[in-house]
């Protein structure tokens, strides 16, 4: 027998001793309209700002709040068990580091919001470089230390290309990588633009990089257009995040790949 107490926002049930969720209790009385998940993973989120629920801006509600965010909806809506790791502004190495330094008991998968390759800008030293090689050579030394701290976990992963996209070497580099966002934001806005370079205008007057003028221009032209696409839509609120809507879709769309893989 279900008992339920005070309102459906405050619901105590119980079946002899053992207490259900509220999701479950929601589902069981047909509120919820996505069903019980039989396969519950344990989930561990790294990142930037776009793994990191809460944004600086102050944005309208029906747009995003932090309850829209992956995070939340994996945790709330399809019952994981989540822990999160991304903090904003932060490099692709870092986002590594701080789970190696504070890895969970348990992890089935990781999923990886990447980030732009320039935010470890610094550990080429000084080095002379093209952009391309710059952007190759960054994301590499990530992929290497990502698949070290993925080993040790024994876990699956998913990569997401947020901030920036994903680069390709991760598939000679990454092993075990179940599903794969190339490039989010380009996917958001129906275009064919990337760039690694939204965050770190300064490289295009750069001494280190060795590309020429019209190379540079092309690069501060792709990263114009990207900045204005996000400017127009809404589902950019802040002009450099997804809303809330990209992160529900998301969600969804990685609970069904989580759903496939039959953790325990």
């Amino acid at each position: 027998m279900l008992t339920a107490i005070n309102s459906v926002h405050s619901v105590s049930v119980a079946t002899s001793n053992n207490k259900l969720s509220i999701r479950t209790v929601y589902s069981l009385l047909g509120v919820l309209s996505t069903p019980i998940n039989t396969i519950m993973a344990h989930i561990s989120i790294i990142g930037d700002s776009w793994g990191y629920p809460k944004l600086g801006a102050n944005i309208k509600s029906h747009l995003y709040t932090a309850s829209d965010h992956t995070e939340h909806q994996l945790r709330d809506v399809y019952g994981h068990t989540v822990t999160n790791r991304s903090y904003g502004a932060i490099g692709n190495i870092e986002s590594v580091v701080r789970l190696r330094e504070d890895m969970p008991k348990k992890c089935d998968v990781v999923i990886w919001f990447g980030t732009e390759a320039f935010r470890d800008y610094g550990l080429l030293n000084g080095k002379r470089v093209s952009i391309a090689s710059a952007t190759s050579q960054l994301m590499g030394k990530a992929y290497v230390e990502f698949e070290r701290t993925r080993a040790r976990l024994d876990a699956d992963c998913i990569l997401v290309g947020g901030q920036a996209p994903v680069y390709p070497a991760h598939t000679e580099i990454v092993n075990r990588c179940i599903y794969t966002v190339s490039d989010w934001r380009s996917e958001i806005l129906g275009s064919k633009l990337s760039s690694h370079l939204i965050c770190h205008p300064y490289i295009f007057e750069d001494d280190q990089i060795t590309d020429d003028s019209r190379v540079r221009l092309k690069h501060a032209r792709t990263v114009t257009r990207l900045q204005d696409q996000m400017r127009s839509s809404e589902h950019f609120p802040d002009h450099c995040h997804p809303g809330g809507a990209c992160h529900r879709s998301l969600a969804k769309r990685l609970d069904k790949i989580i759903q496939q893989q039959g953790y325990k």
